[in-house]
């Protein structure tokens, strides 16, 4: 997956996040490489473990892990790593396509000074790290309450928004991502195979899944059927068209399965995101009360 990043504005949004926070944040992309860090040091701590291979290991895979239940669920995750610290991860969606993901962390929830030193002596003499002096390790780890890290977790959530809104990461969308769009959006009412795919693009169907999962980092189908809701969500706003037509000009053929897909889509109904999205009428004949 190709991401276009302003490496400035992205910066300076973890910065301020930082600021705020005083809590280091990391940004990944969709195939869980990462591409900037604020702070780019690590605490001590997590230094520490990175600087060992085999807890090294135990840190990639605990991010992994928390990024692919972030992706199955898209939406913020909150979790705790193999080193028992709490950290929050939040997806970047492009178009509704995760694309990457921002974390933040590196904190505990157990205020008590000395049962935190202990349960990180326990964990480090797991790994044979016995000589380990966590007295100065966890200096730069903070305390925060379970409420405080929901609301930090919101507060990391409204920066994925305005980092999306603003186009300070976005998909490249290259050619093959552009041809792509314009077929999908010129079908958008038929059914669309990888067979026509292929055929268009003049691919295999290897090829063309190679060139799918580069460009999306997700499925075709699910591209697709992204789309057709995005497009469904314009027309319940733009037109009087009924739900039915609605799910026949998206290329759904039975309306209970556009009504299903929409709602886990969106989160709401279709009639409930027509009349959320209804614009007031004022009558001017009659003189303001």
């Amino acid at each position: 997956m190709k991401l276009t990043l302003e490496y400035d504005l992205l910066k300076k949004v973890m910065h301020n996040f930082y600021t705020v926070t005083n809590i280091r944040s990391s940004v990944y992309d969709g195939n869980y490489v990462k591409i900037m860090a604020y702070p780019e040091q690590h605490s001590k701590f997590c230094e520490f473990m990175h600087n060992n291979p085999t807890t090294r290991q135990n840190c990639i895979k605990s991010n992994v892990t928390a990024f692919k239940e972030c992706k199955k669920n898209e939406s913020l995750v909150i979790y705790t790593c193999h080193a028992g610290l709490t950290e929050v991860v939040a997806p970047l969606k492009d178009n509704h396509v995760i694309i990457g993901y921002i974390v933040f962390g590196q904190i505990t929830t157990i205020e008590d000074t000395a049962l935190h030193m202990q349960t990180l002596k326990t964990l480090c003499q797991q790994y044979g790290l016995y000589s380990l002096d966590c007295t100065e390790l966890i200096t730069d780890i903070q305390y925060h309450s379970e409420e405080k890290i929901q609301a930090l977790a919101q507060l990391l959530e409204a920066c994925t928004y305005y980092v999306m809104y603003k186009g300070i990461i976005r998909l490249n969308r290259n050619g093959f991502l552009t041809k792509l769009d314009h077929y999908i959006d010129q079908h958008i009412a038929d059914k669309i195979t990888i067979h026509d795919l292929c055929i268009e693009f003049m691919m295999s169907r290897t090829k063309l899944y190679d060139v799918i999962n580069d460009s999306l980092n997700t499925s075709i189908g699910r591209y697709i059927t992204v789309k057709r809701i995005e497009h469904a969500k314009k027309l319940l706003v733009e037109t009087d068209s009924t739900i039915t037509e609605i799910a026949e000009l998206t290329g759904f053929t039975e309306y209970n399965y556009f009504c299903s897909v929409f709602k886990k889509e969106v989160g709401i109904t279709a009639n409930q995101y027509r009349f959320d999205n209804l614009t007031p009428t004022i009558n001017t004949d009659r003189p303001m009360q």
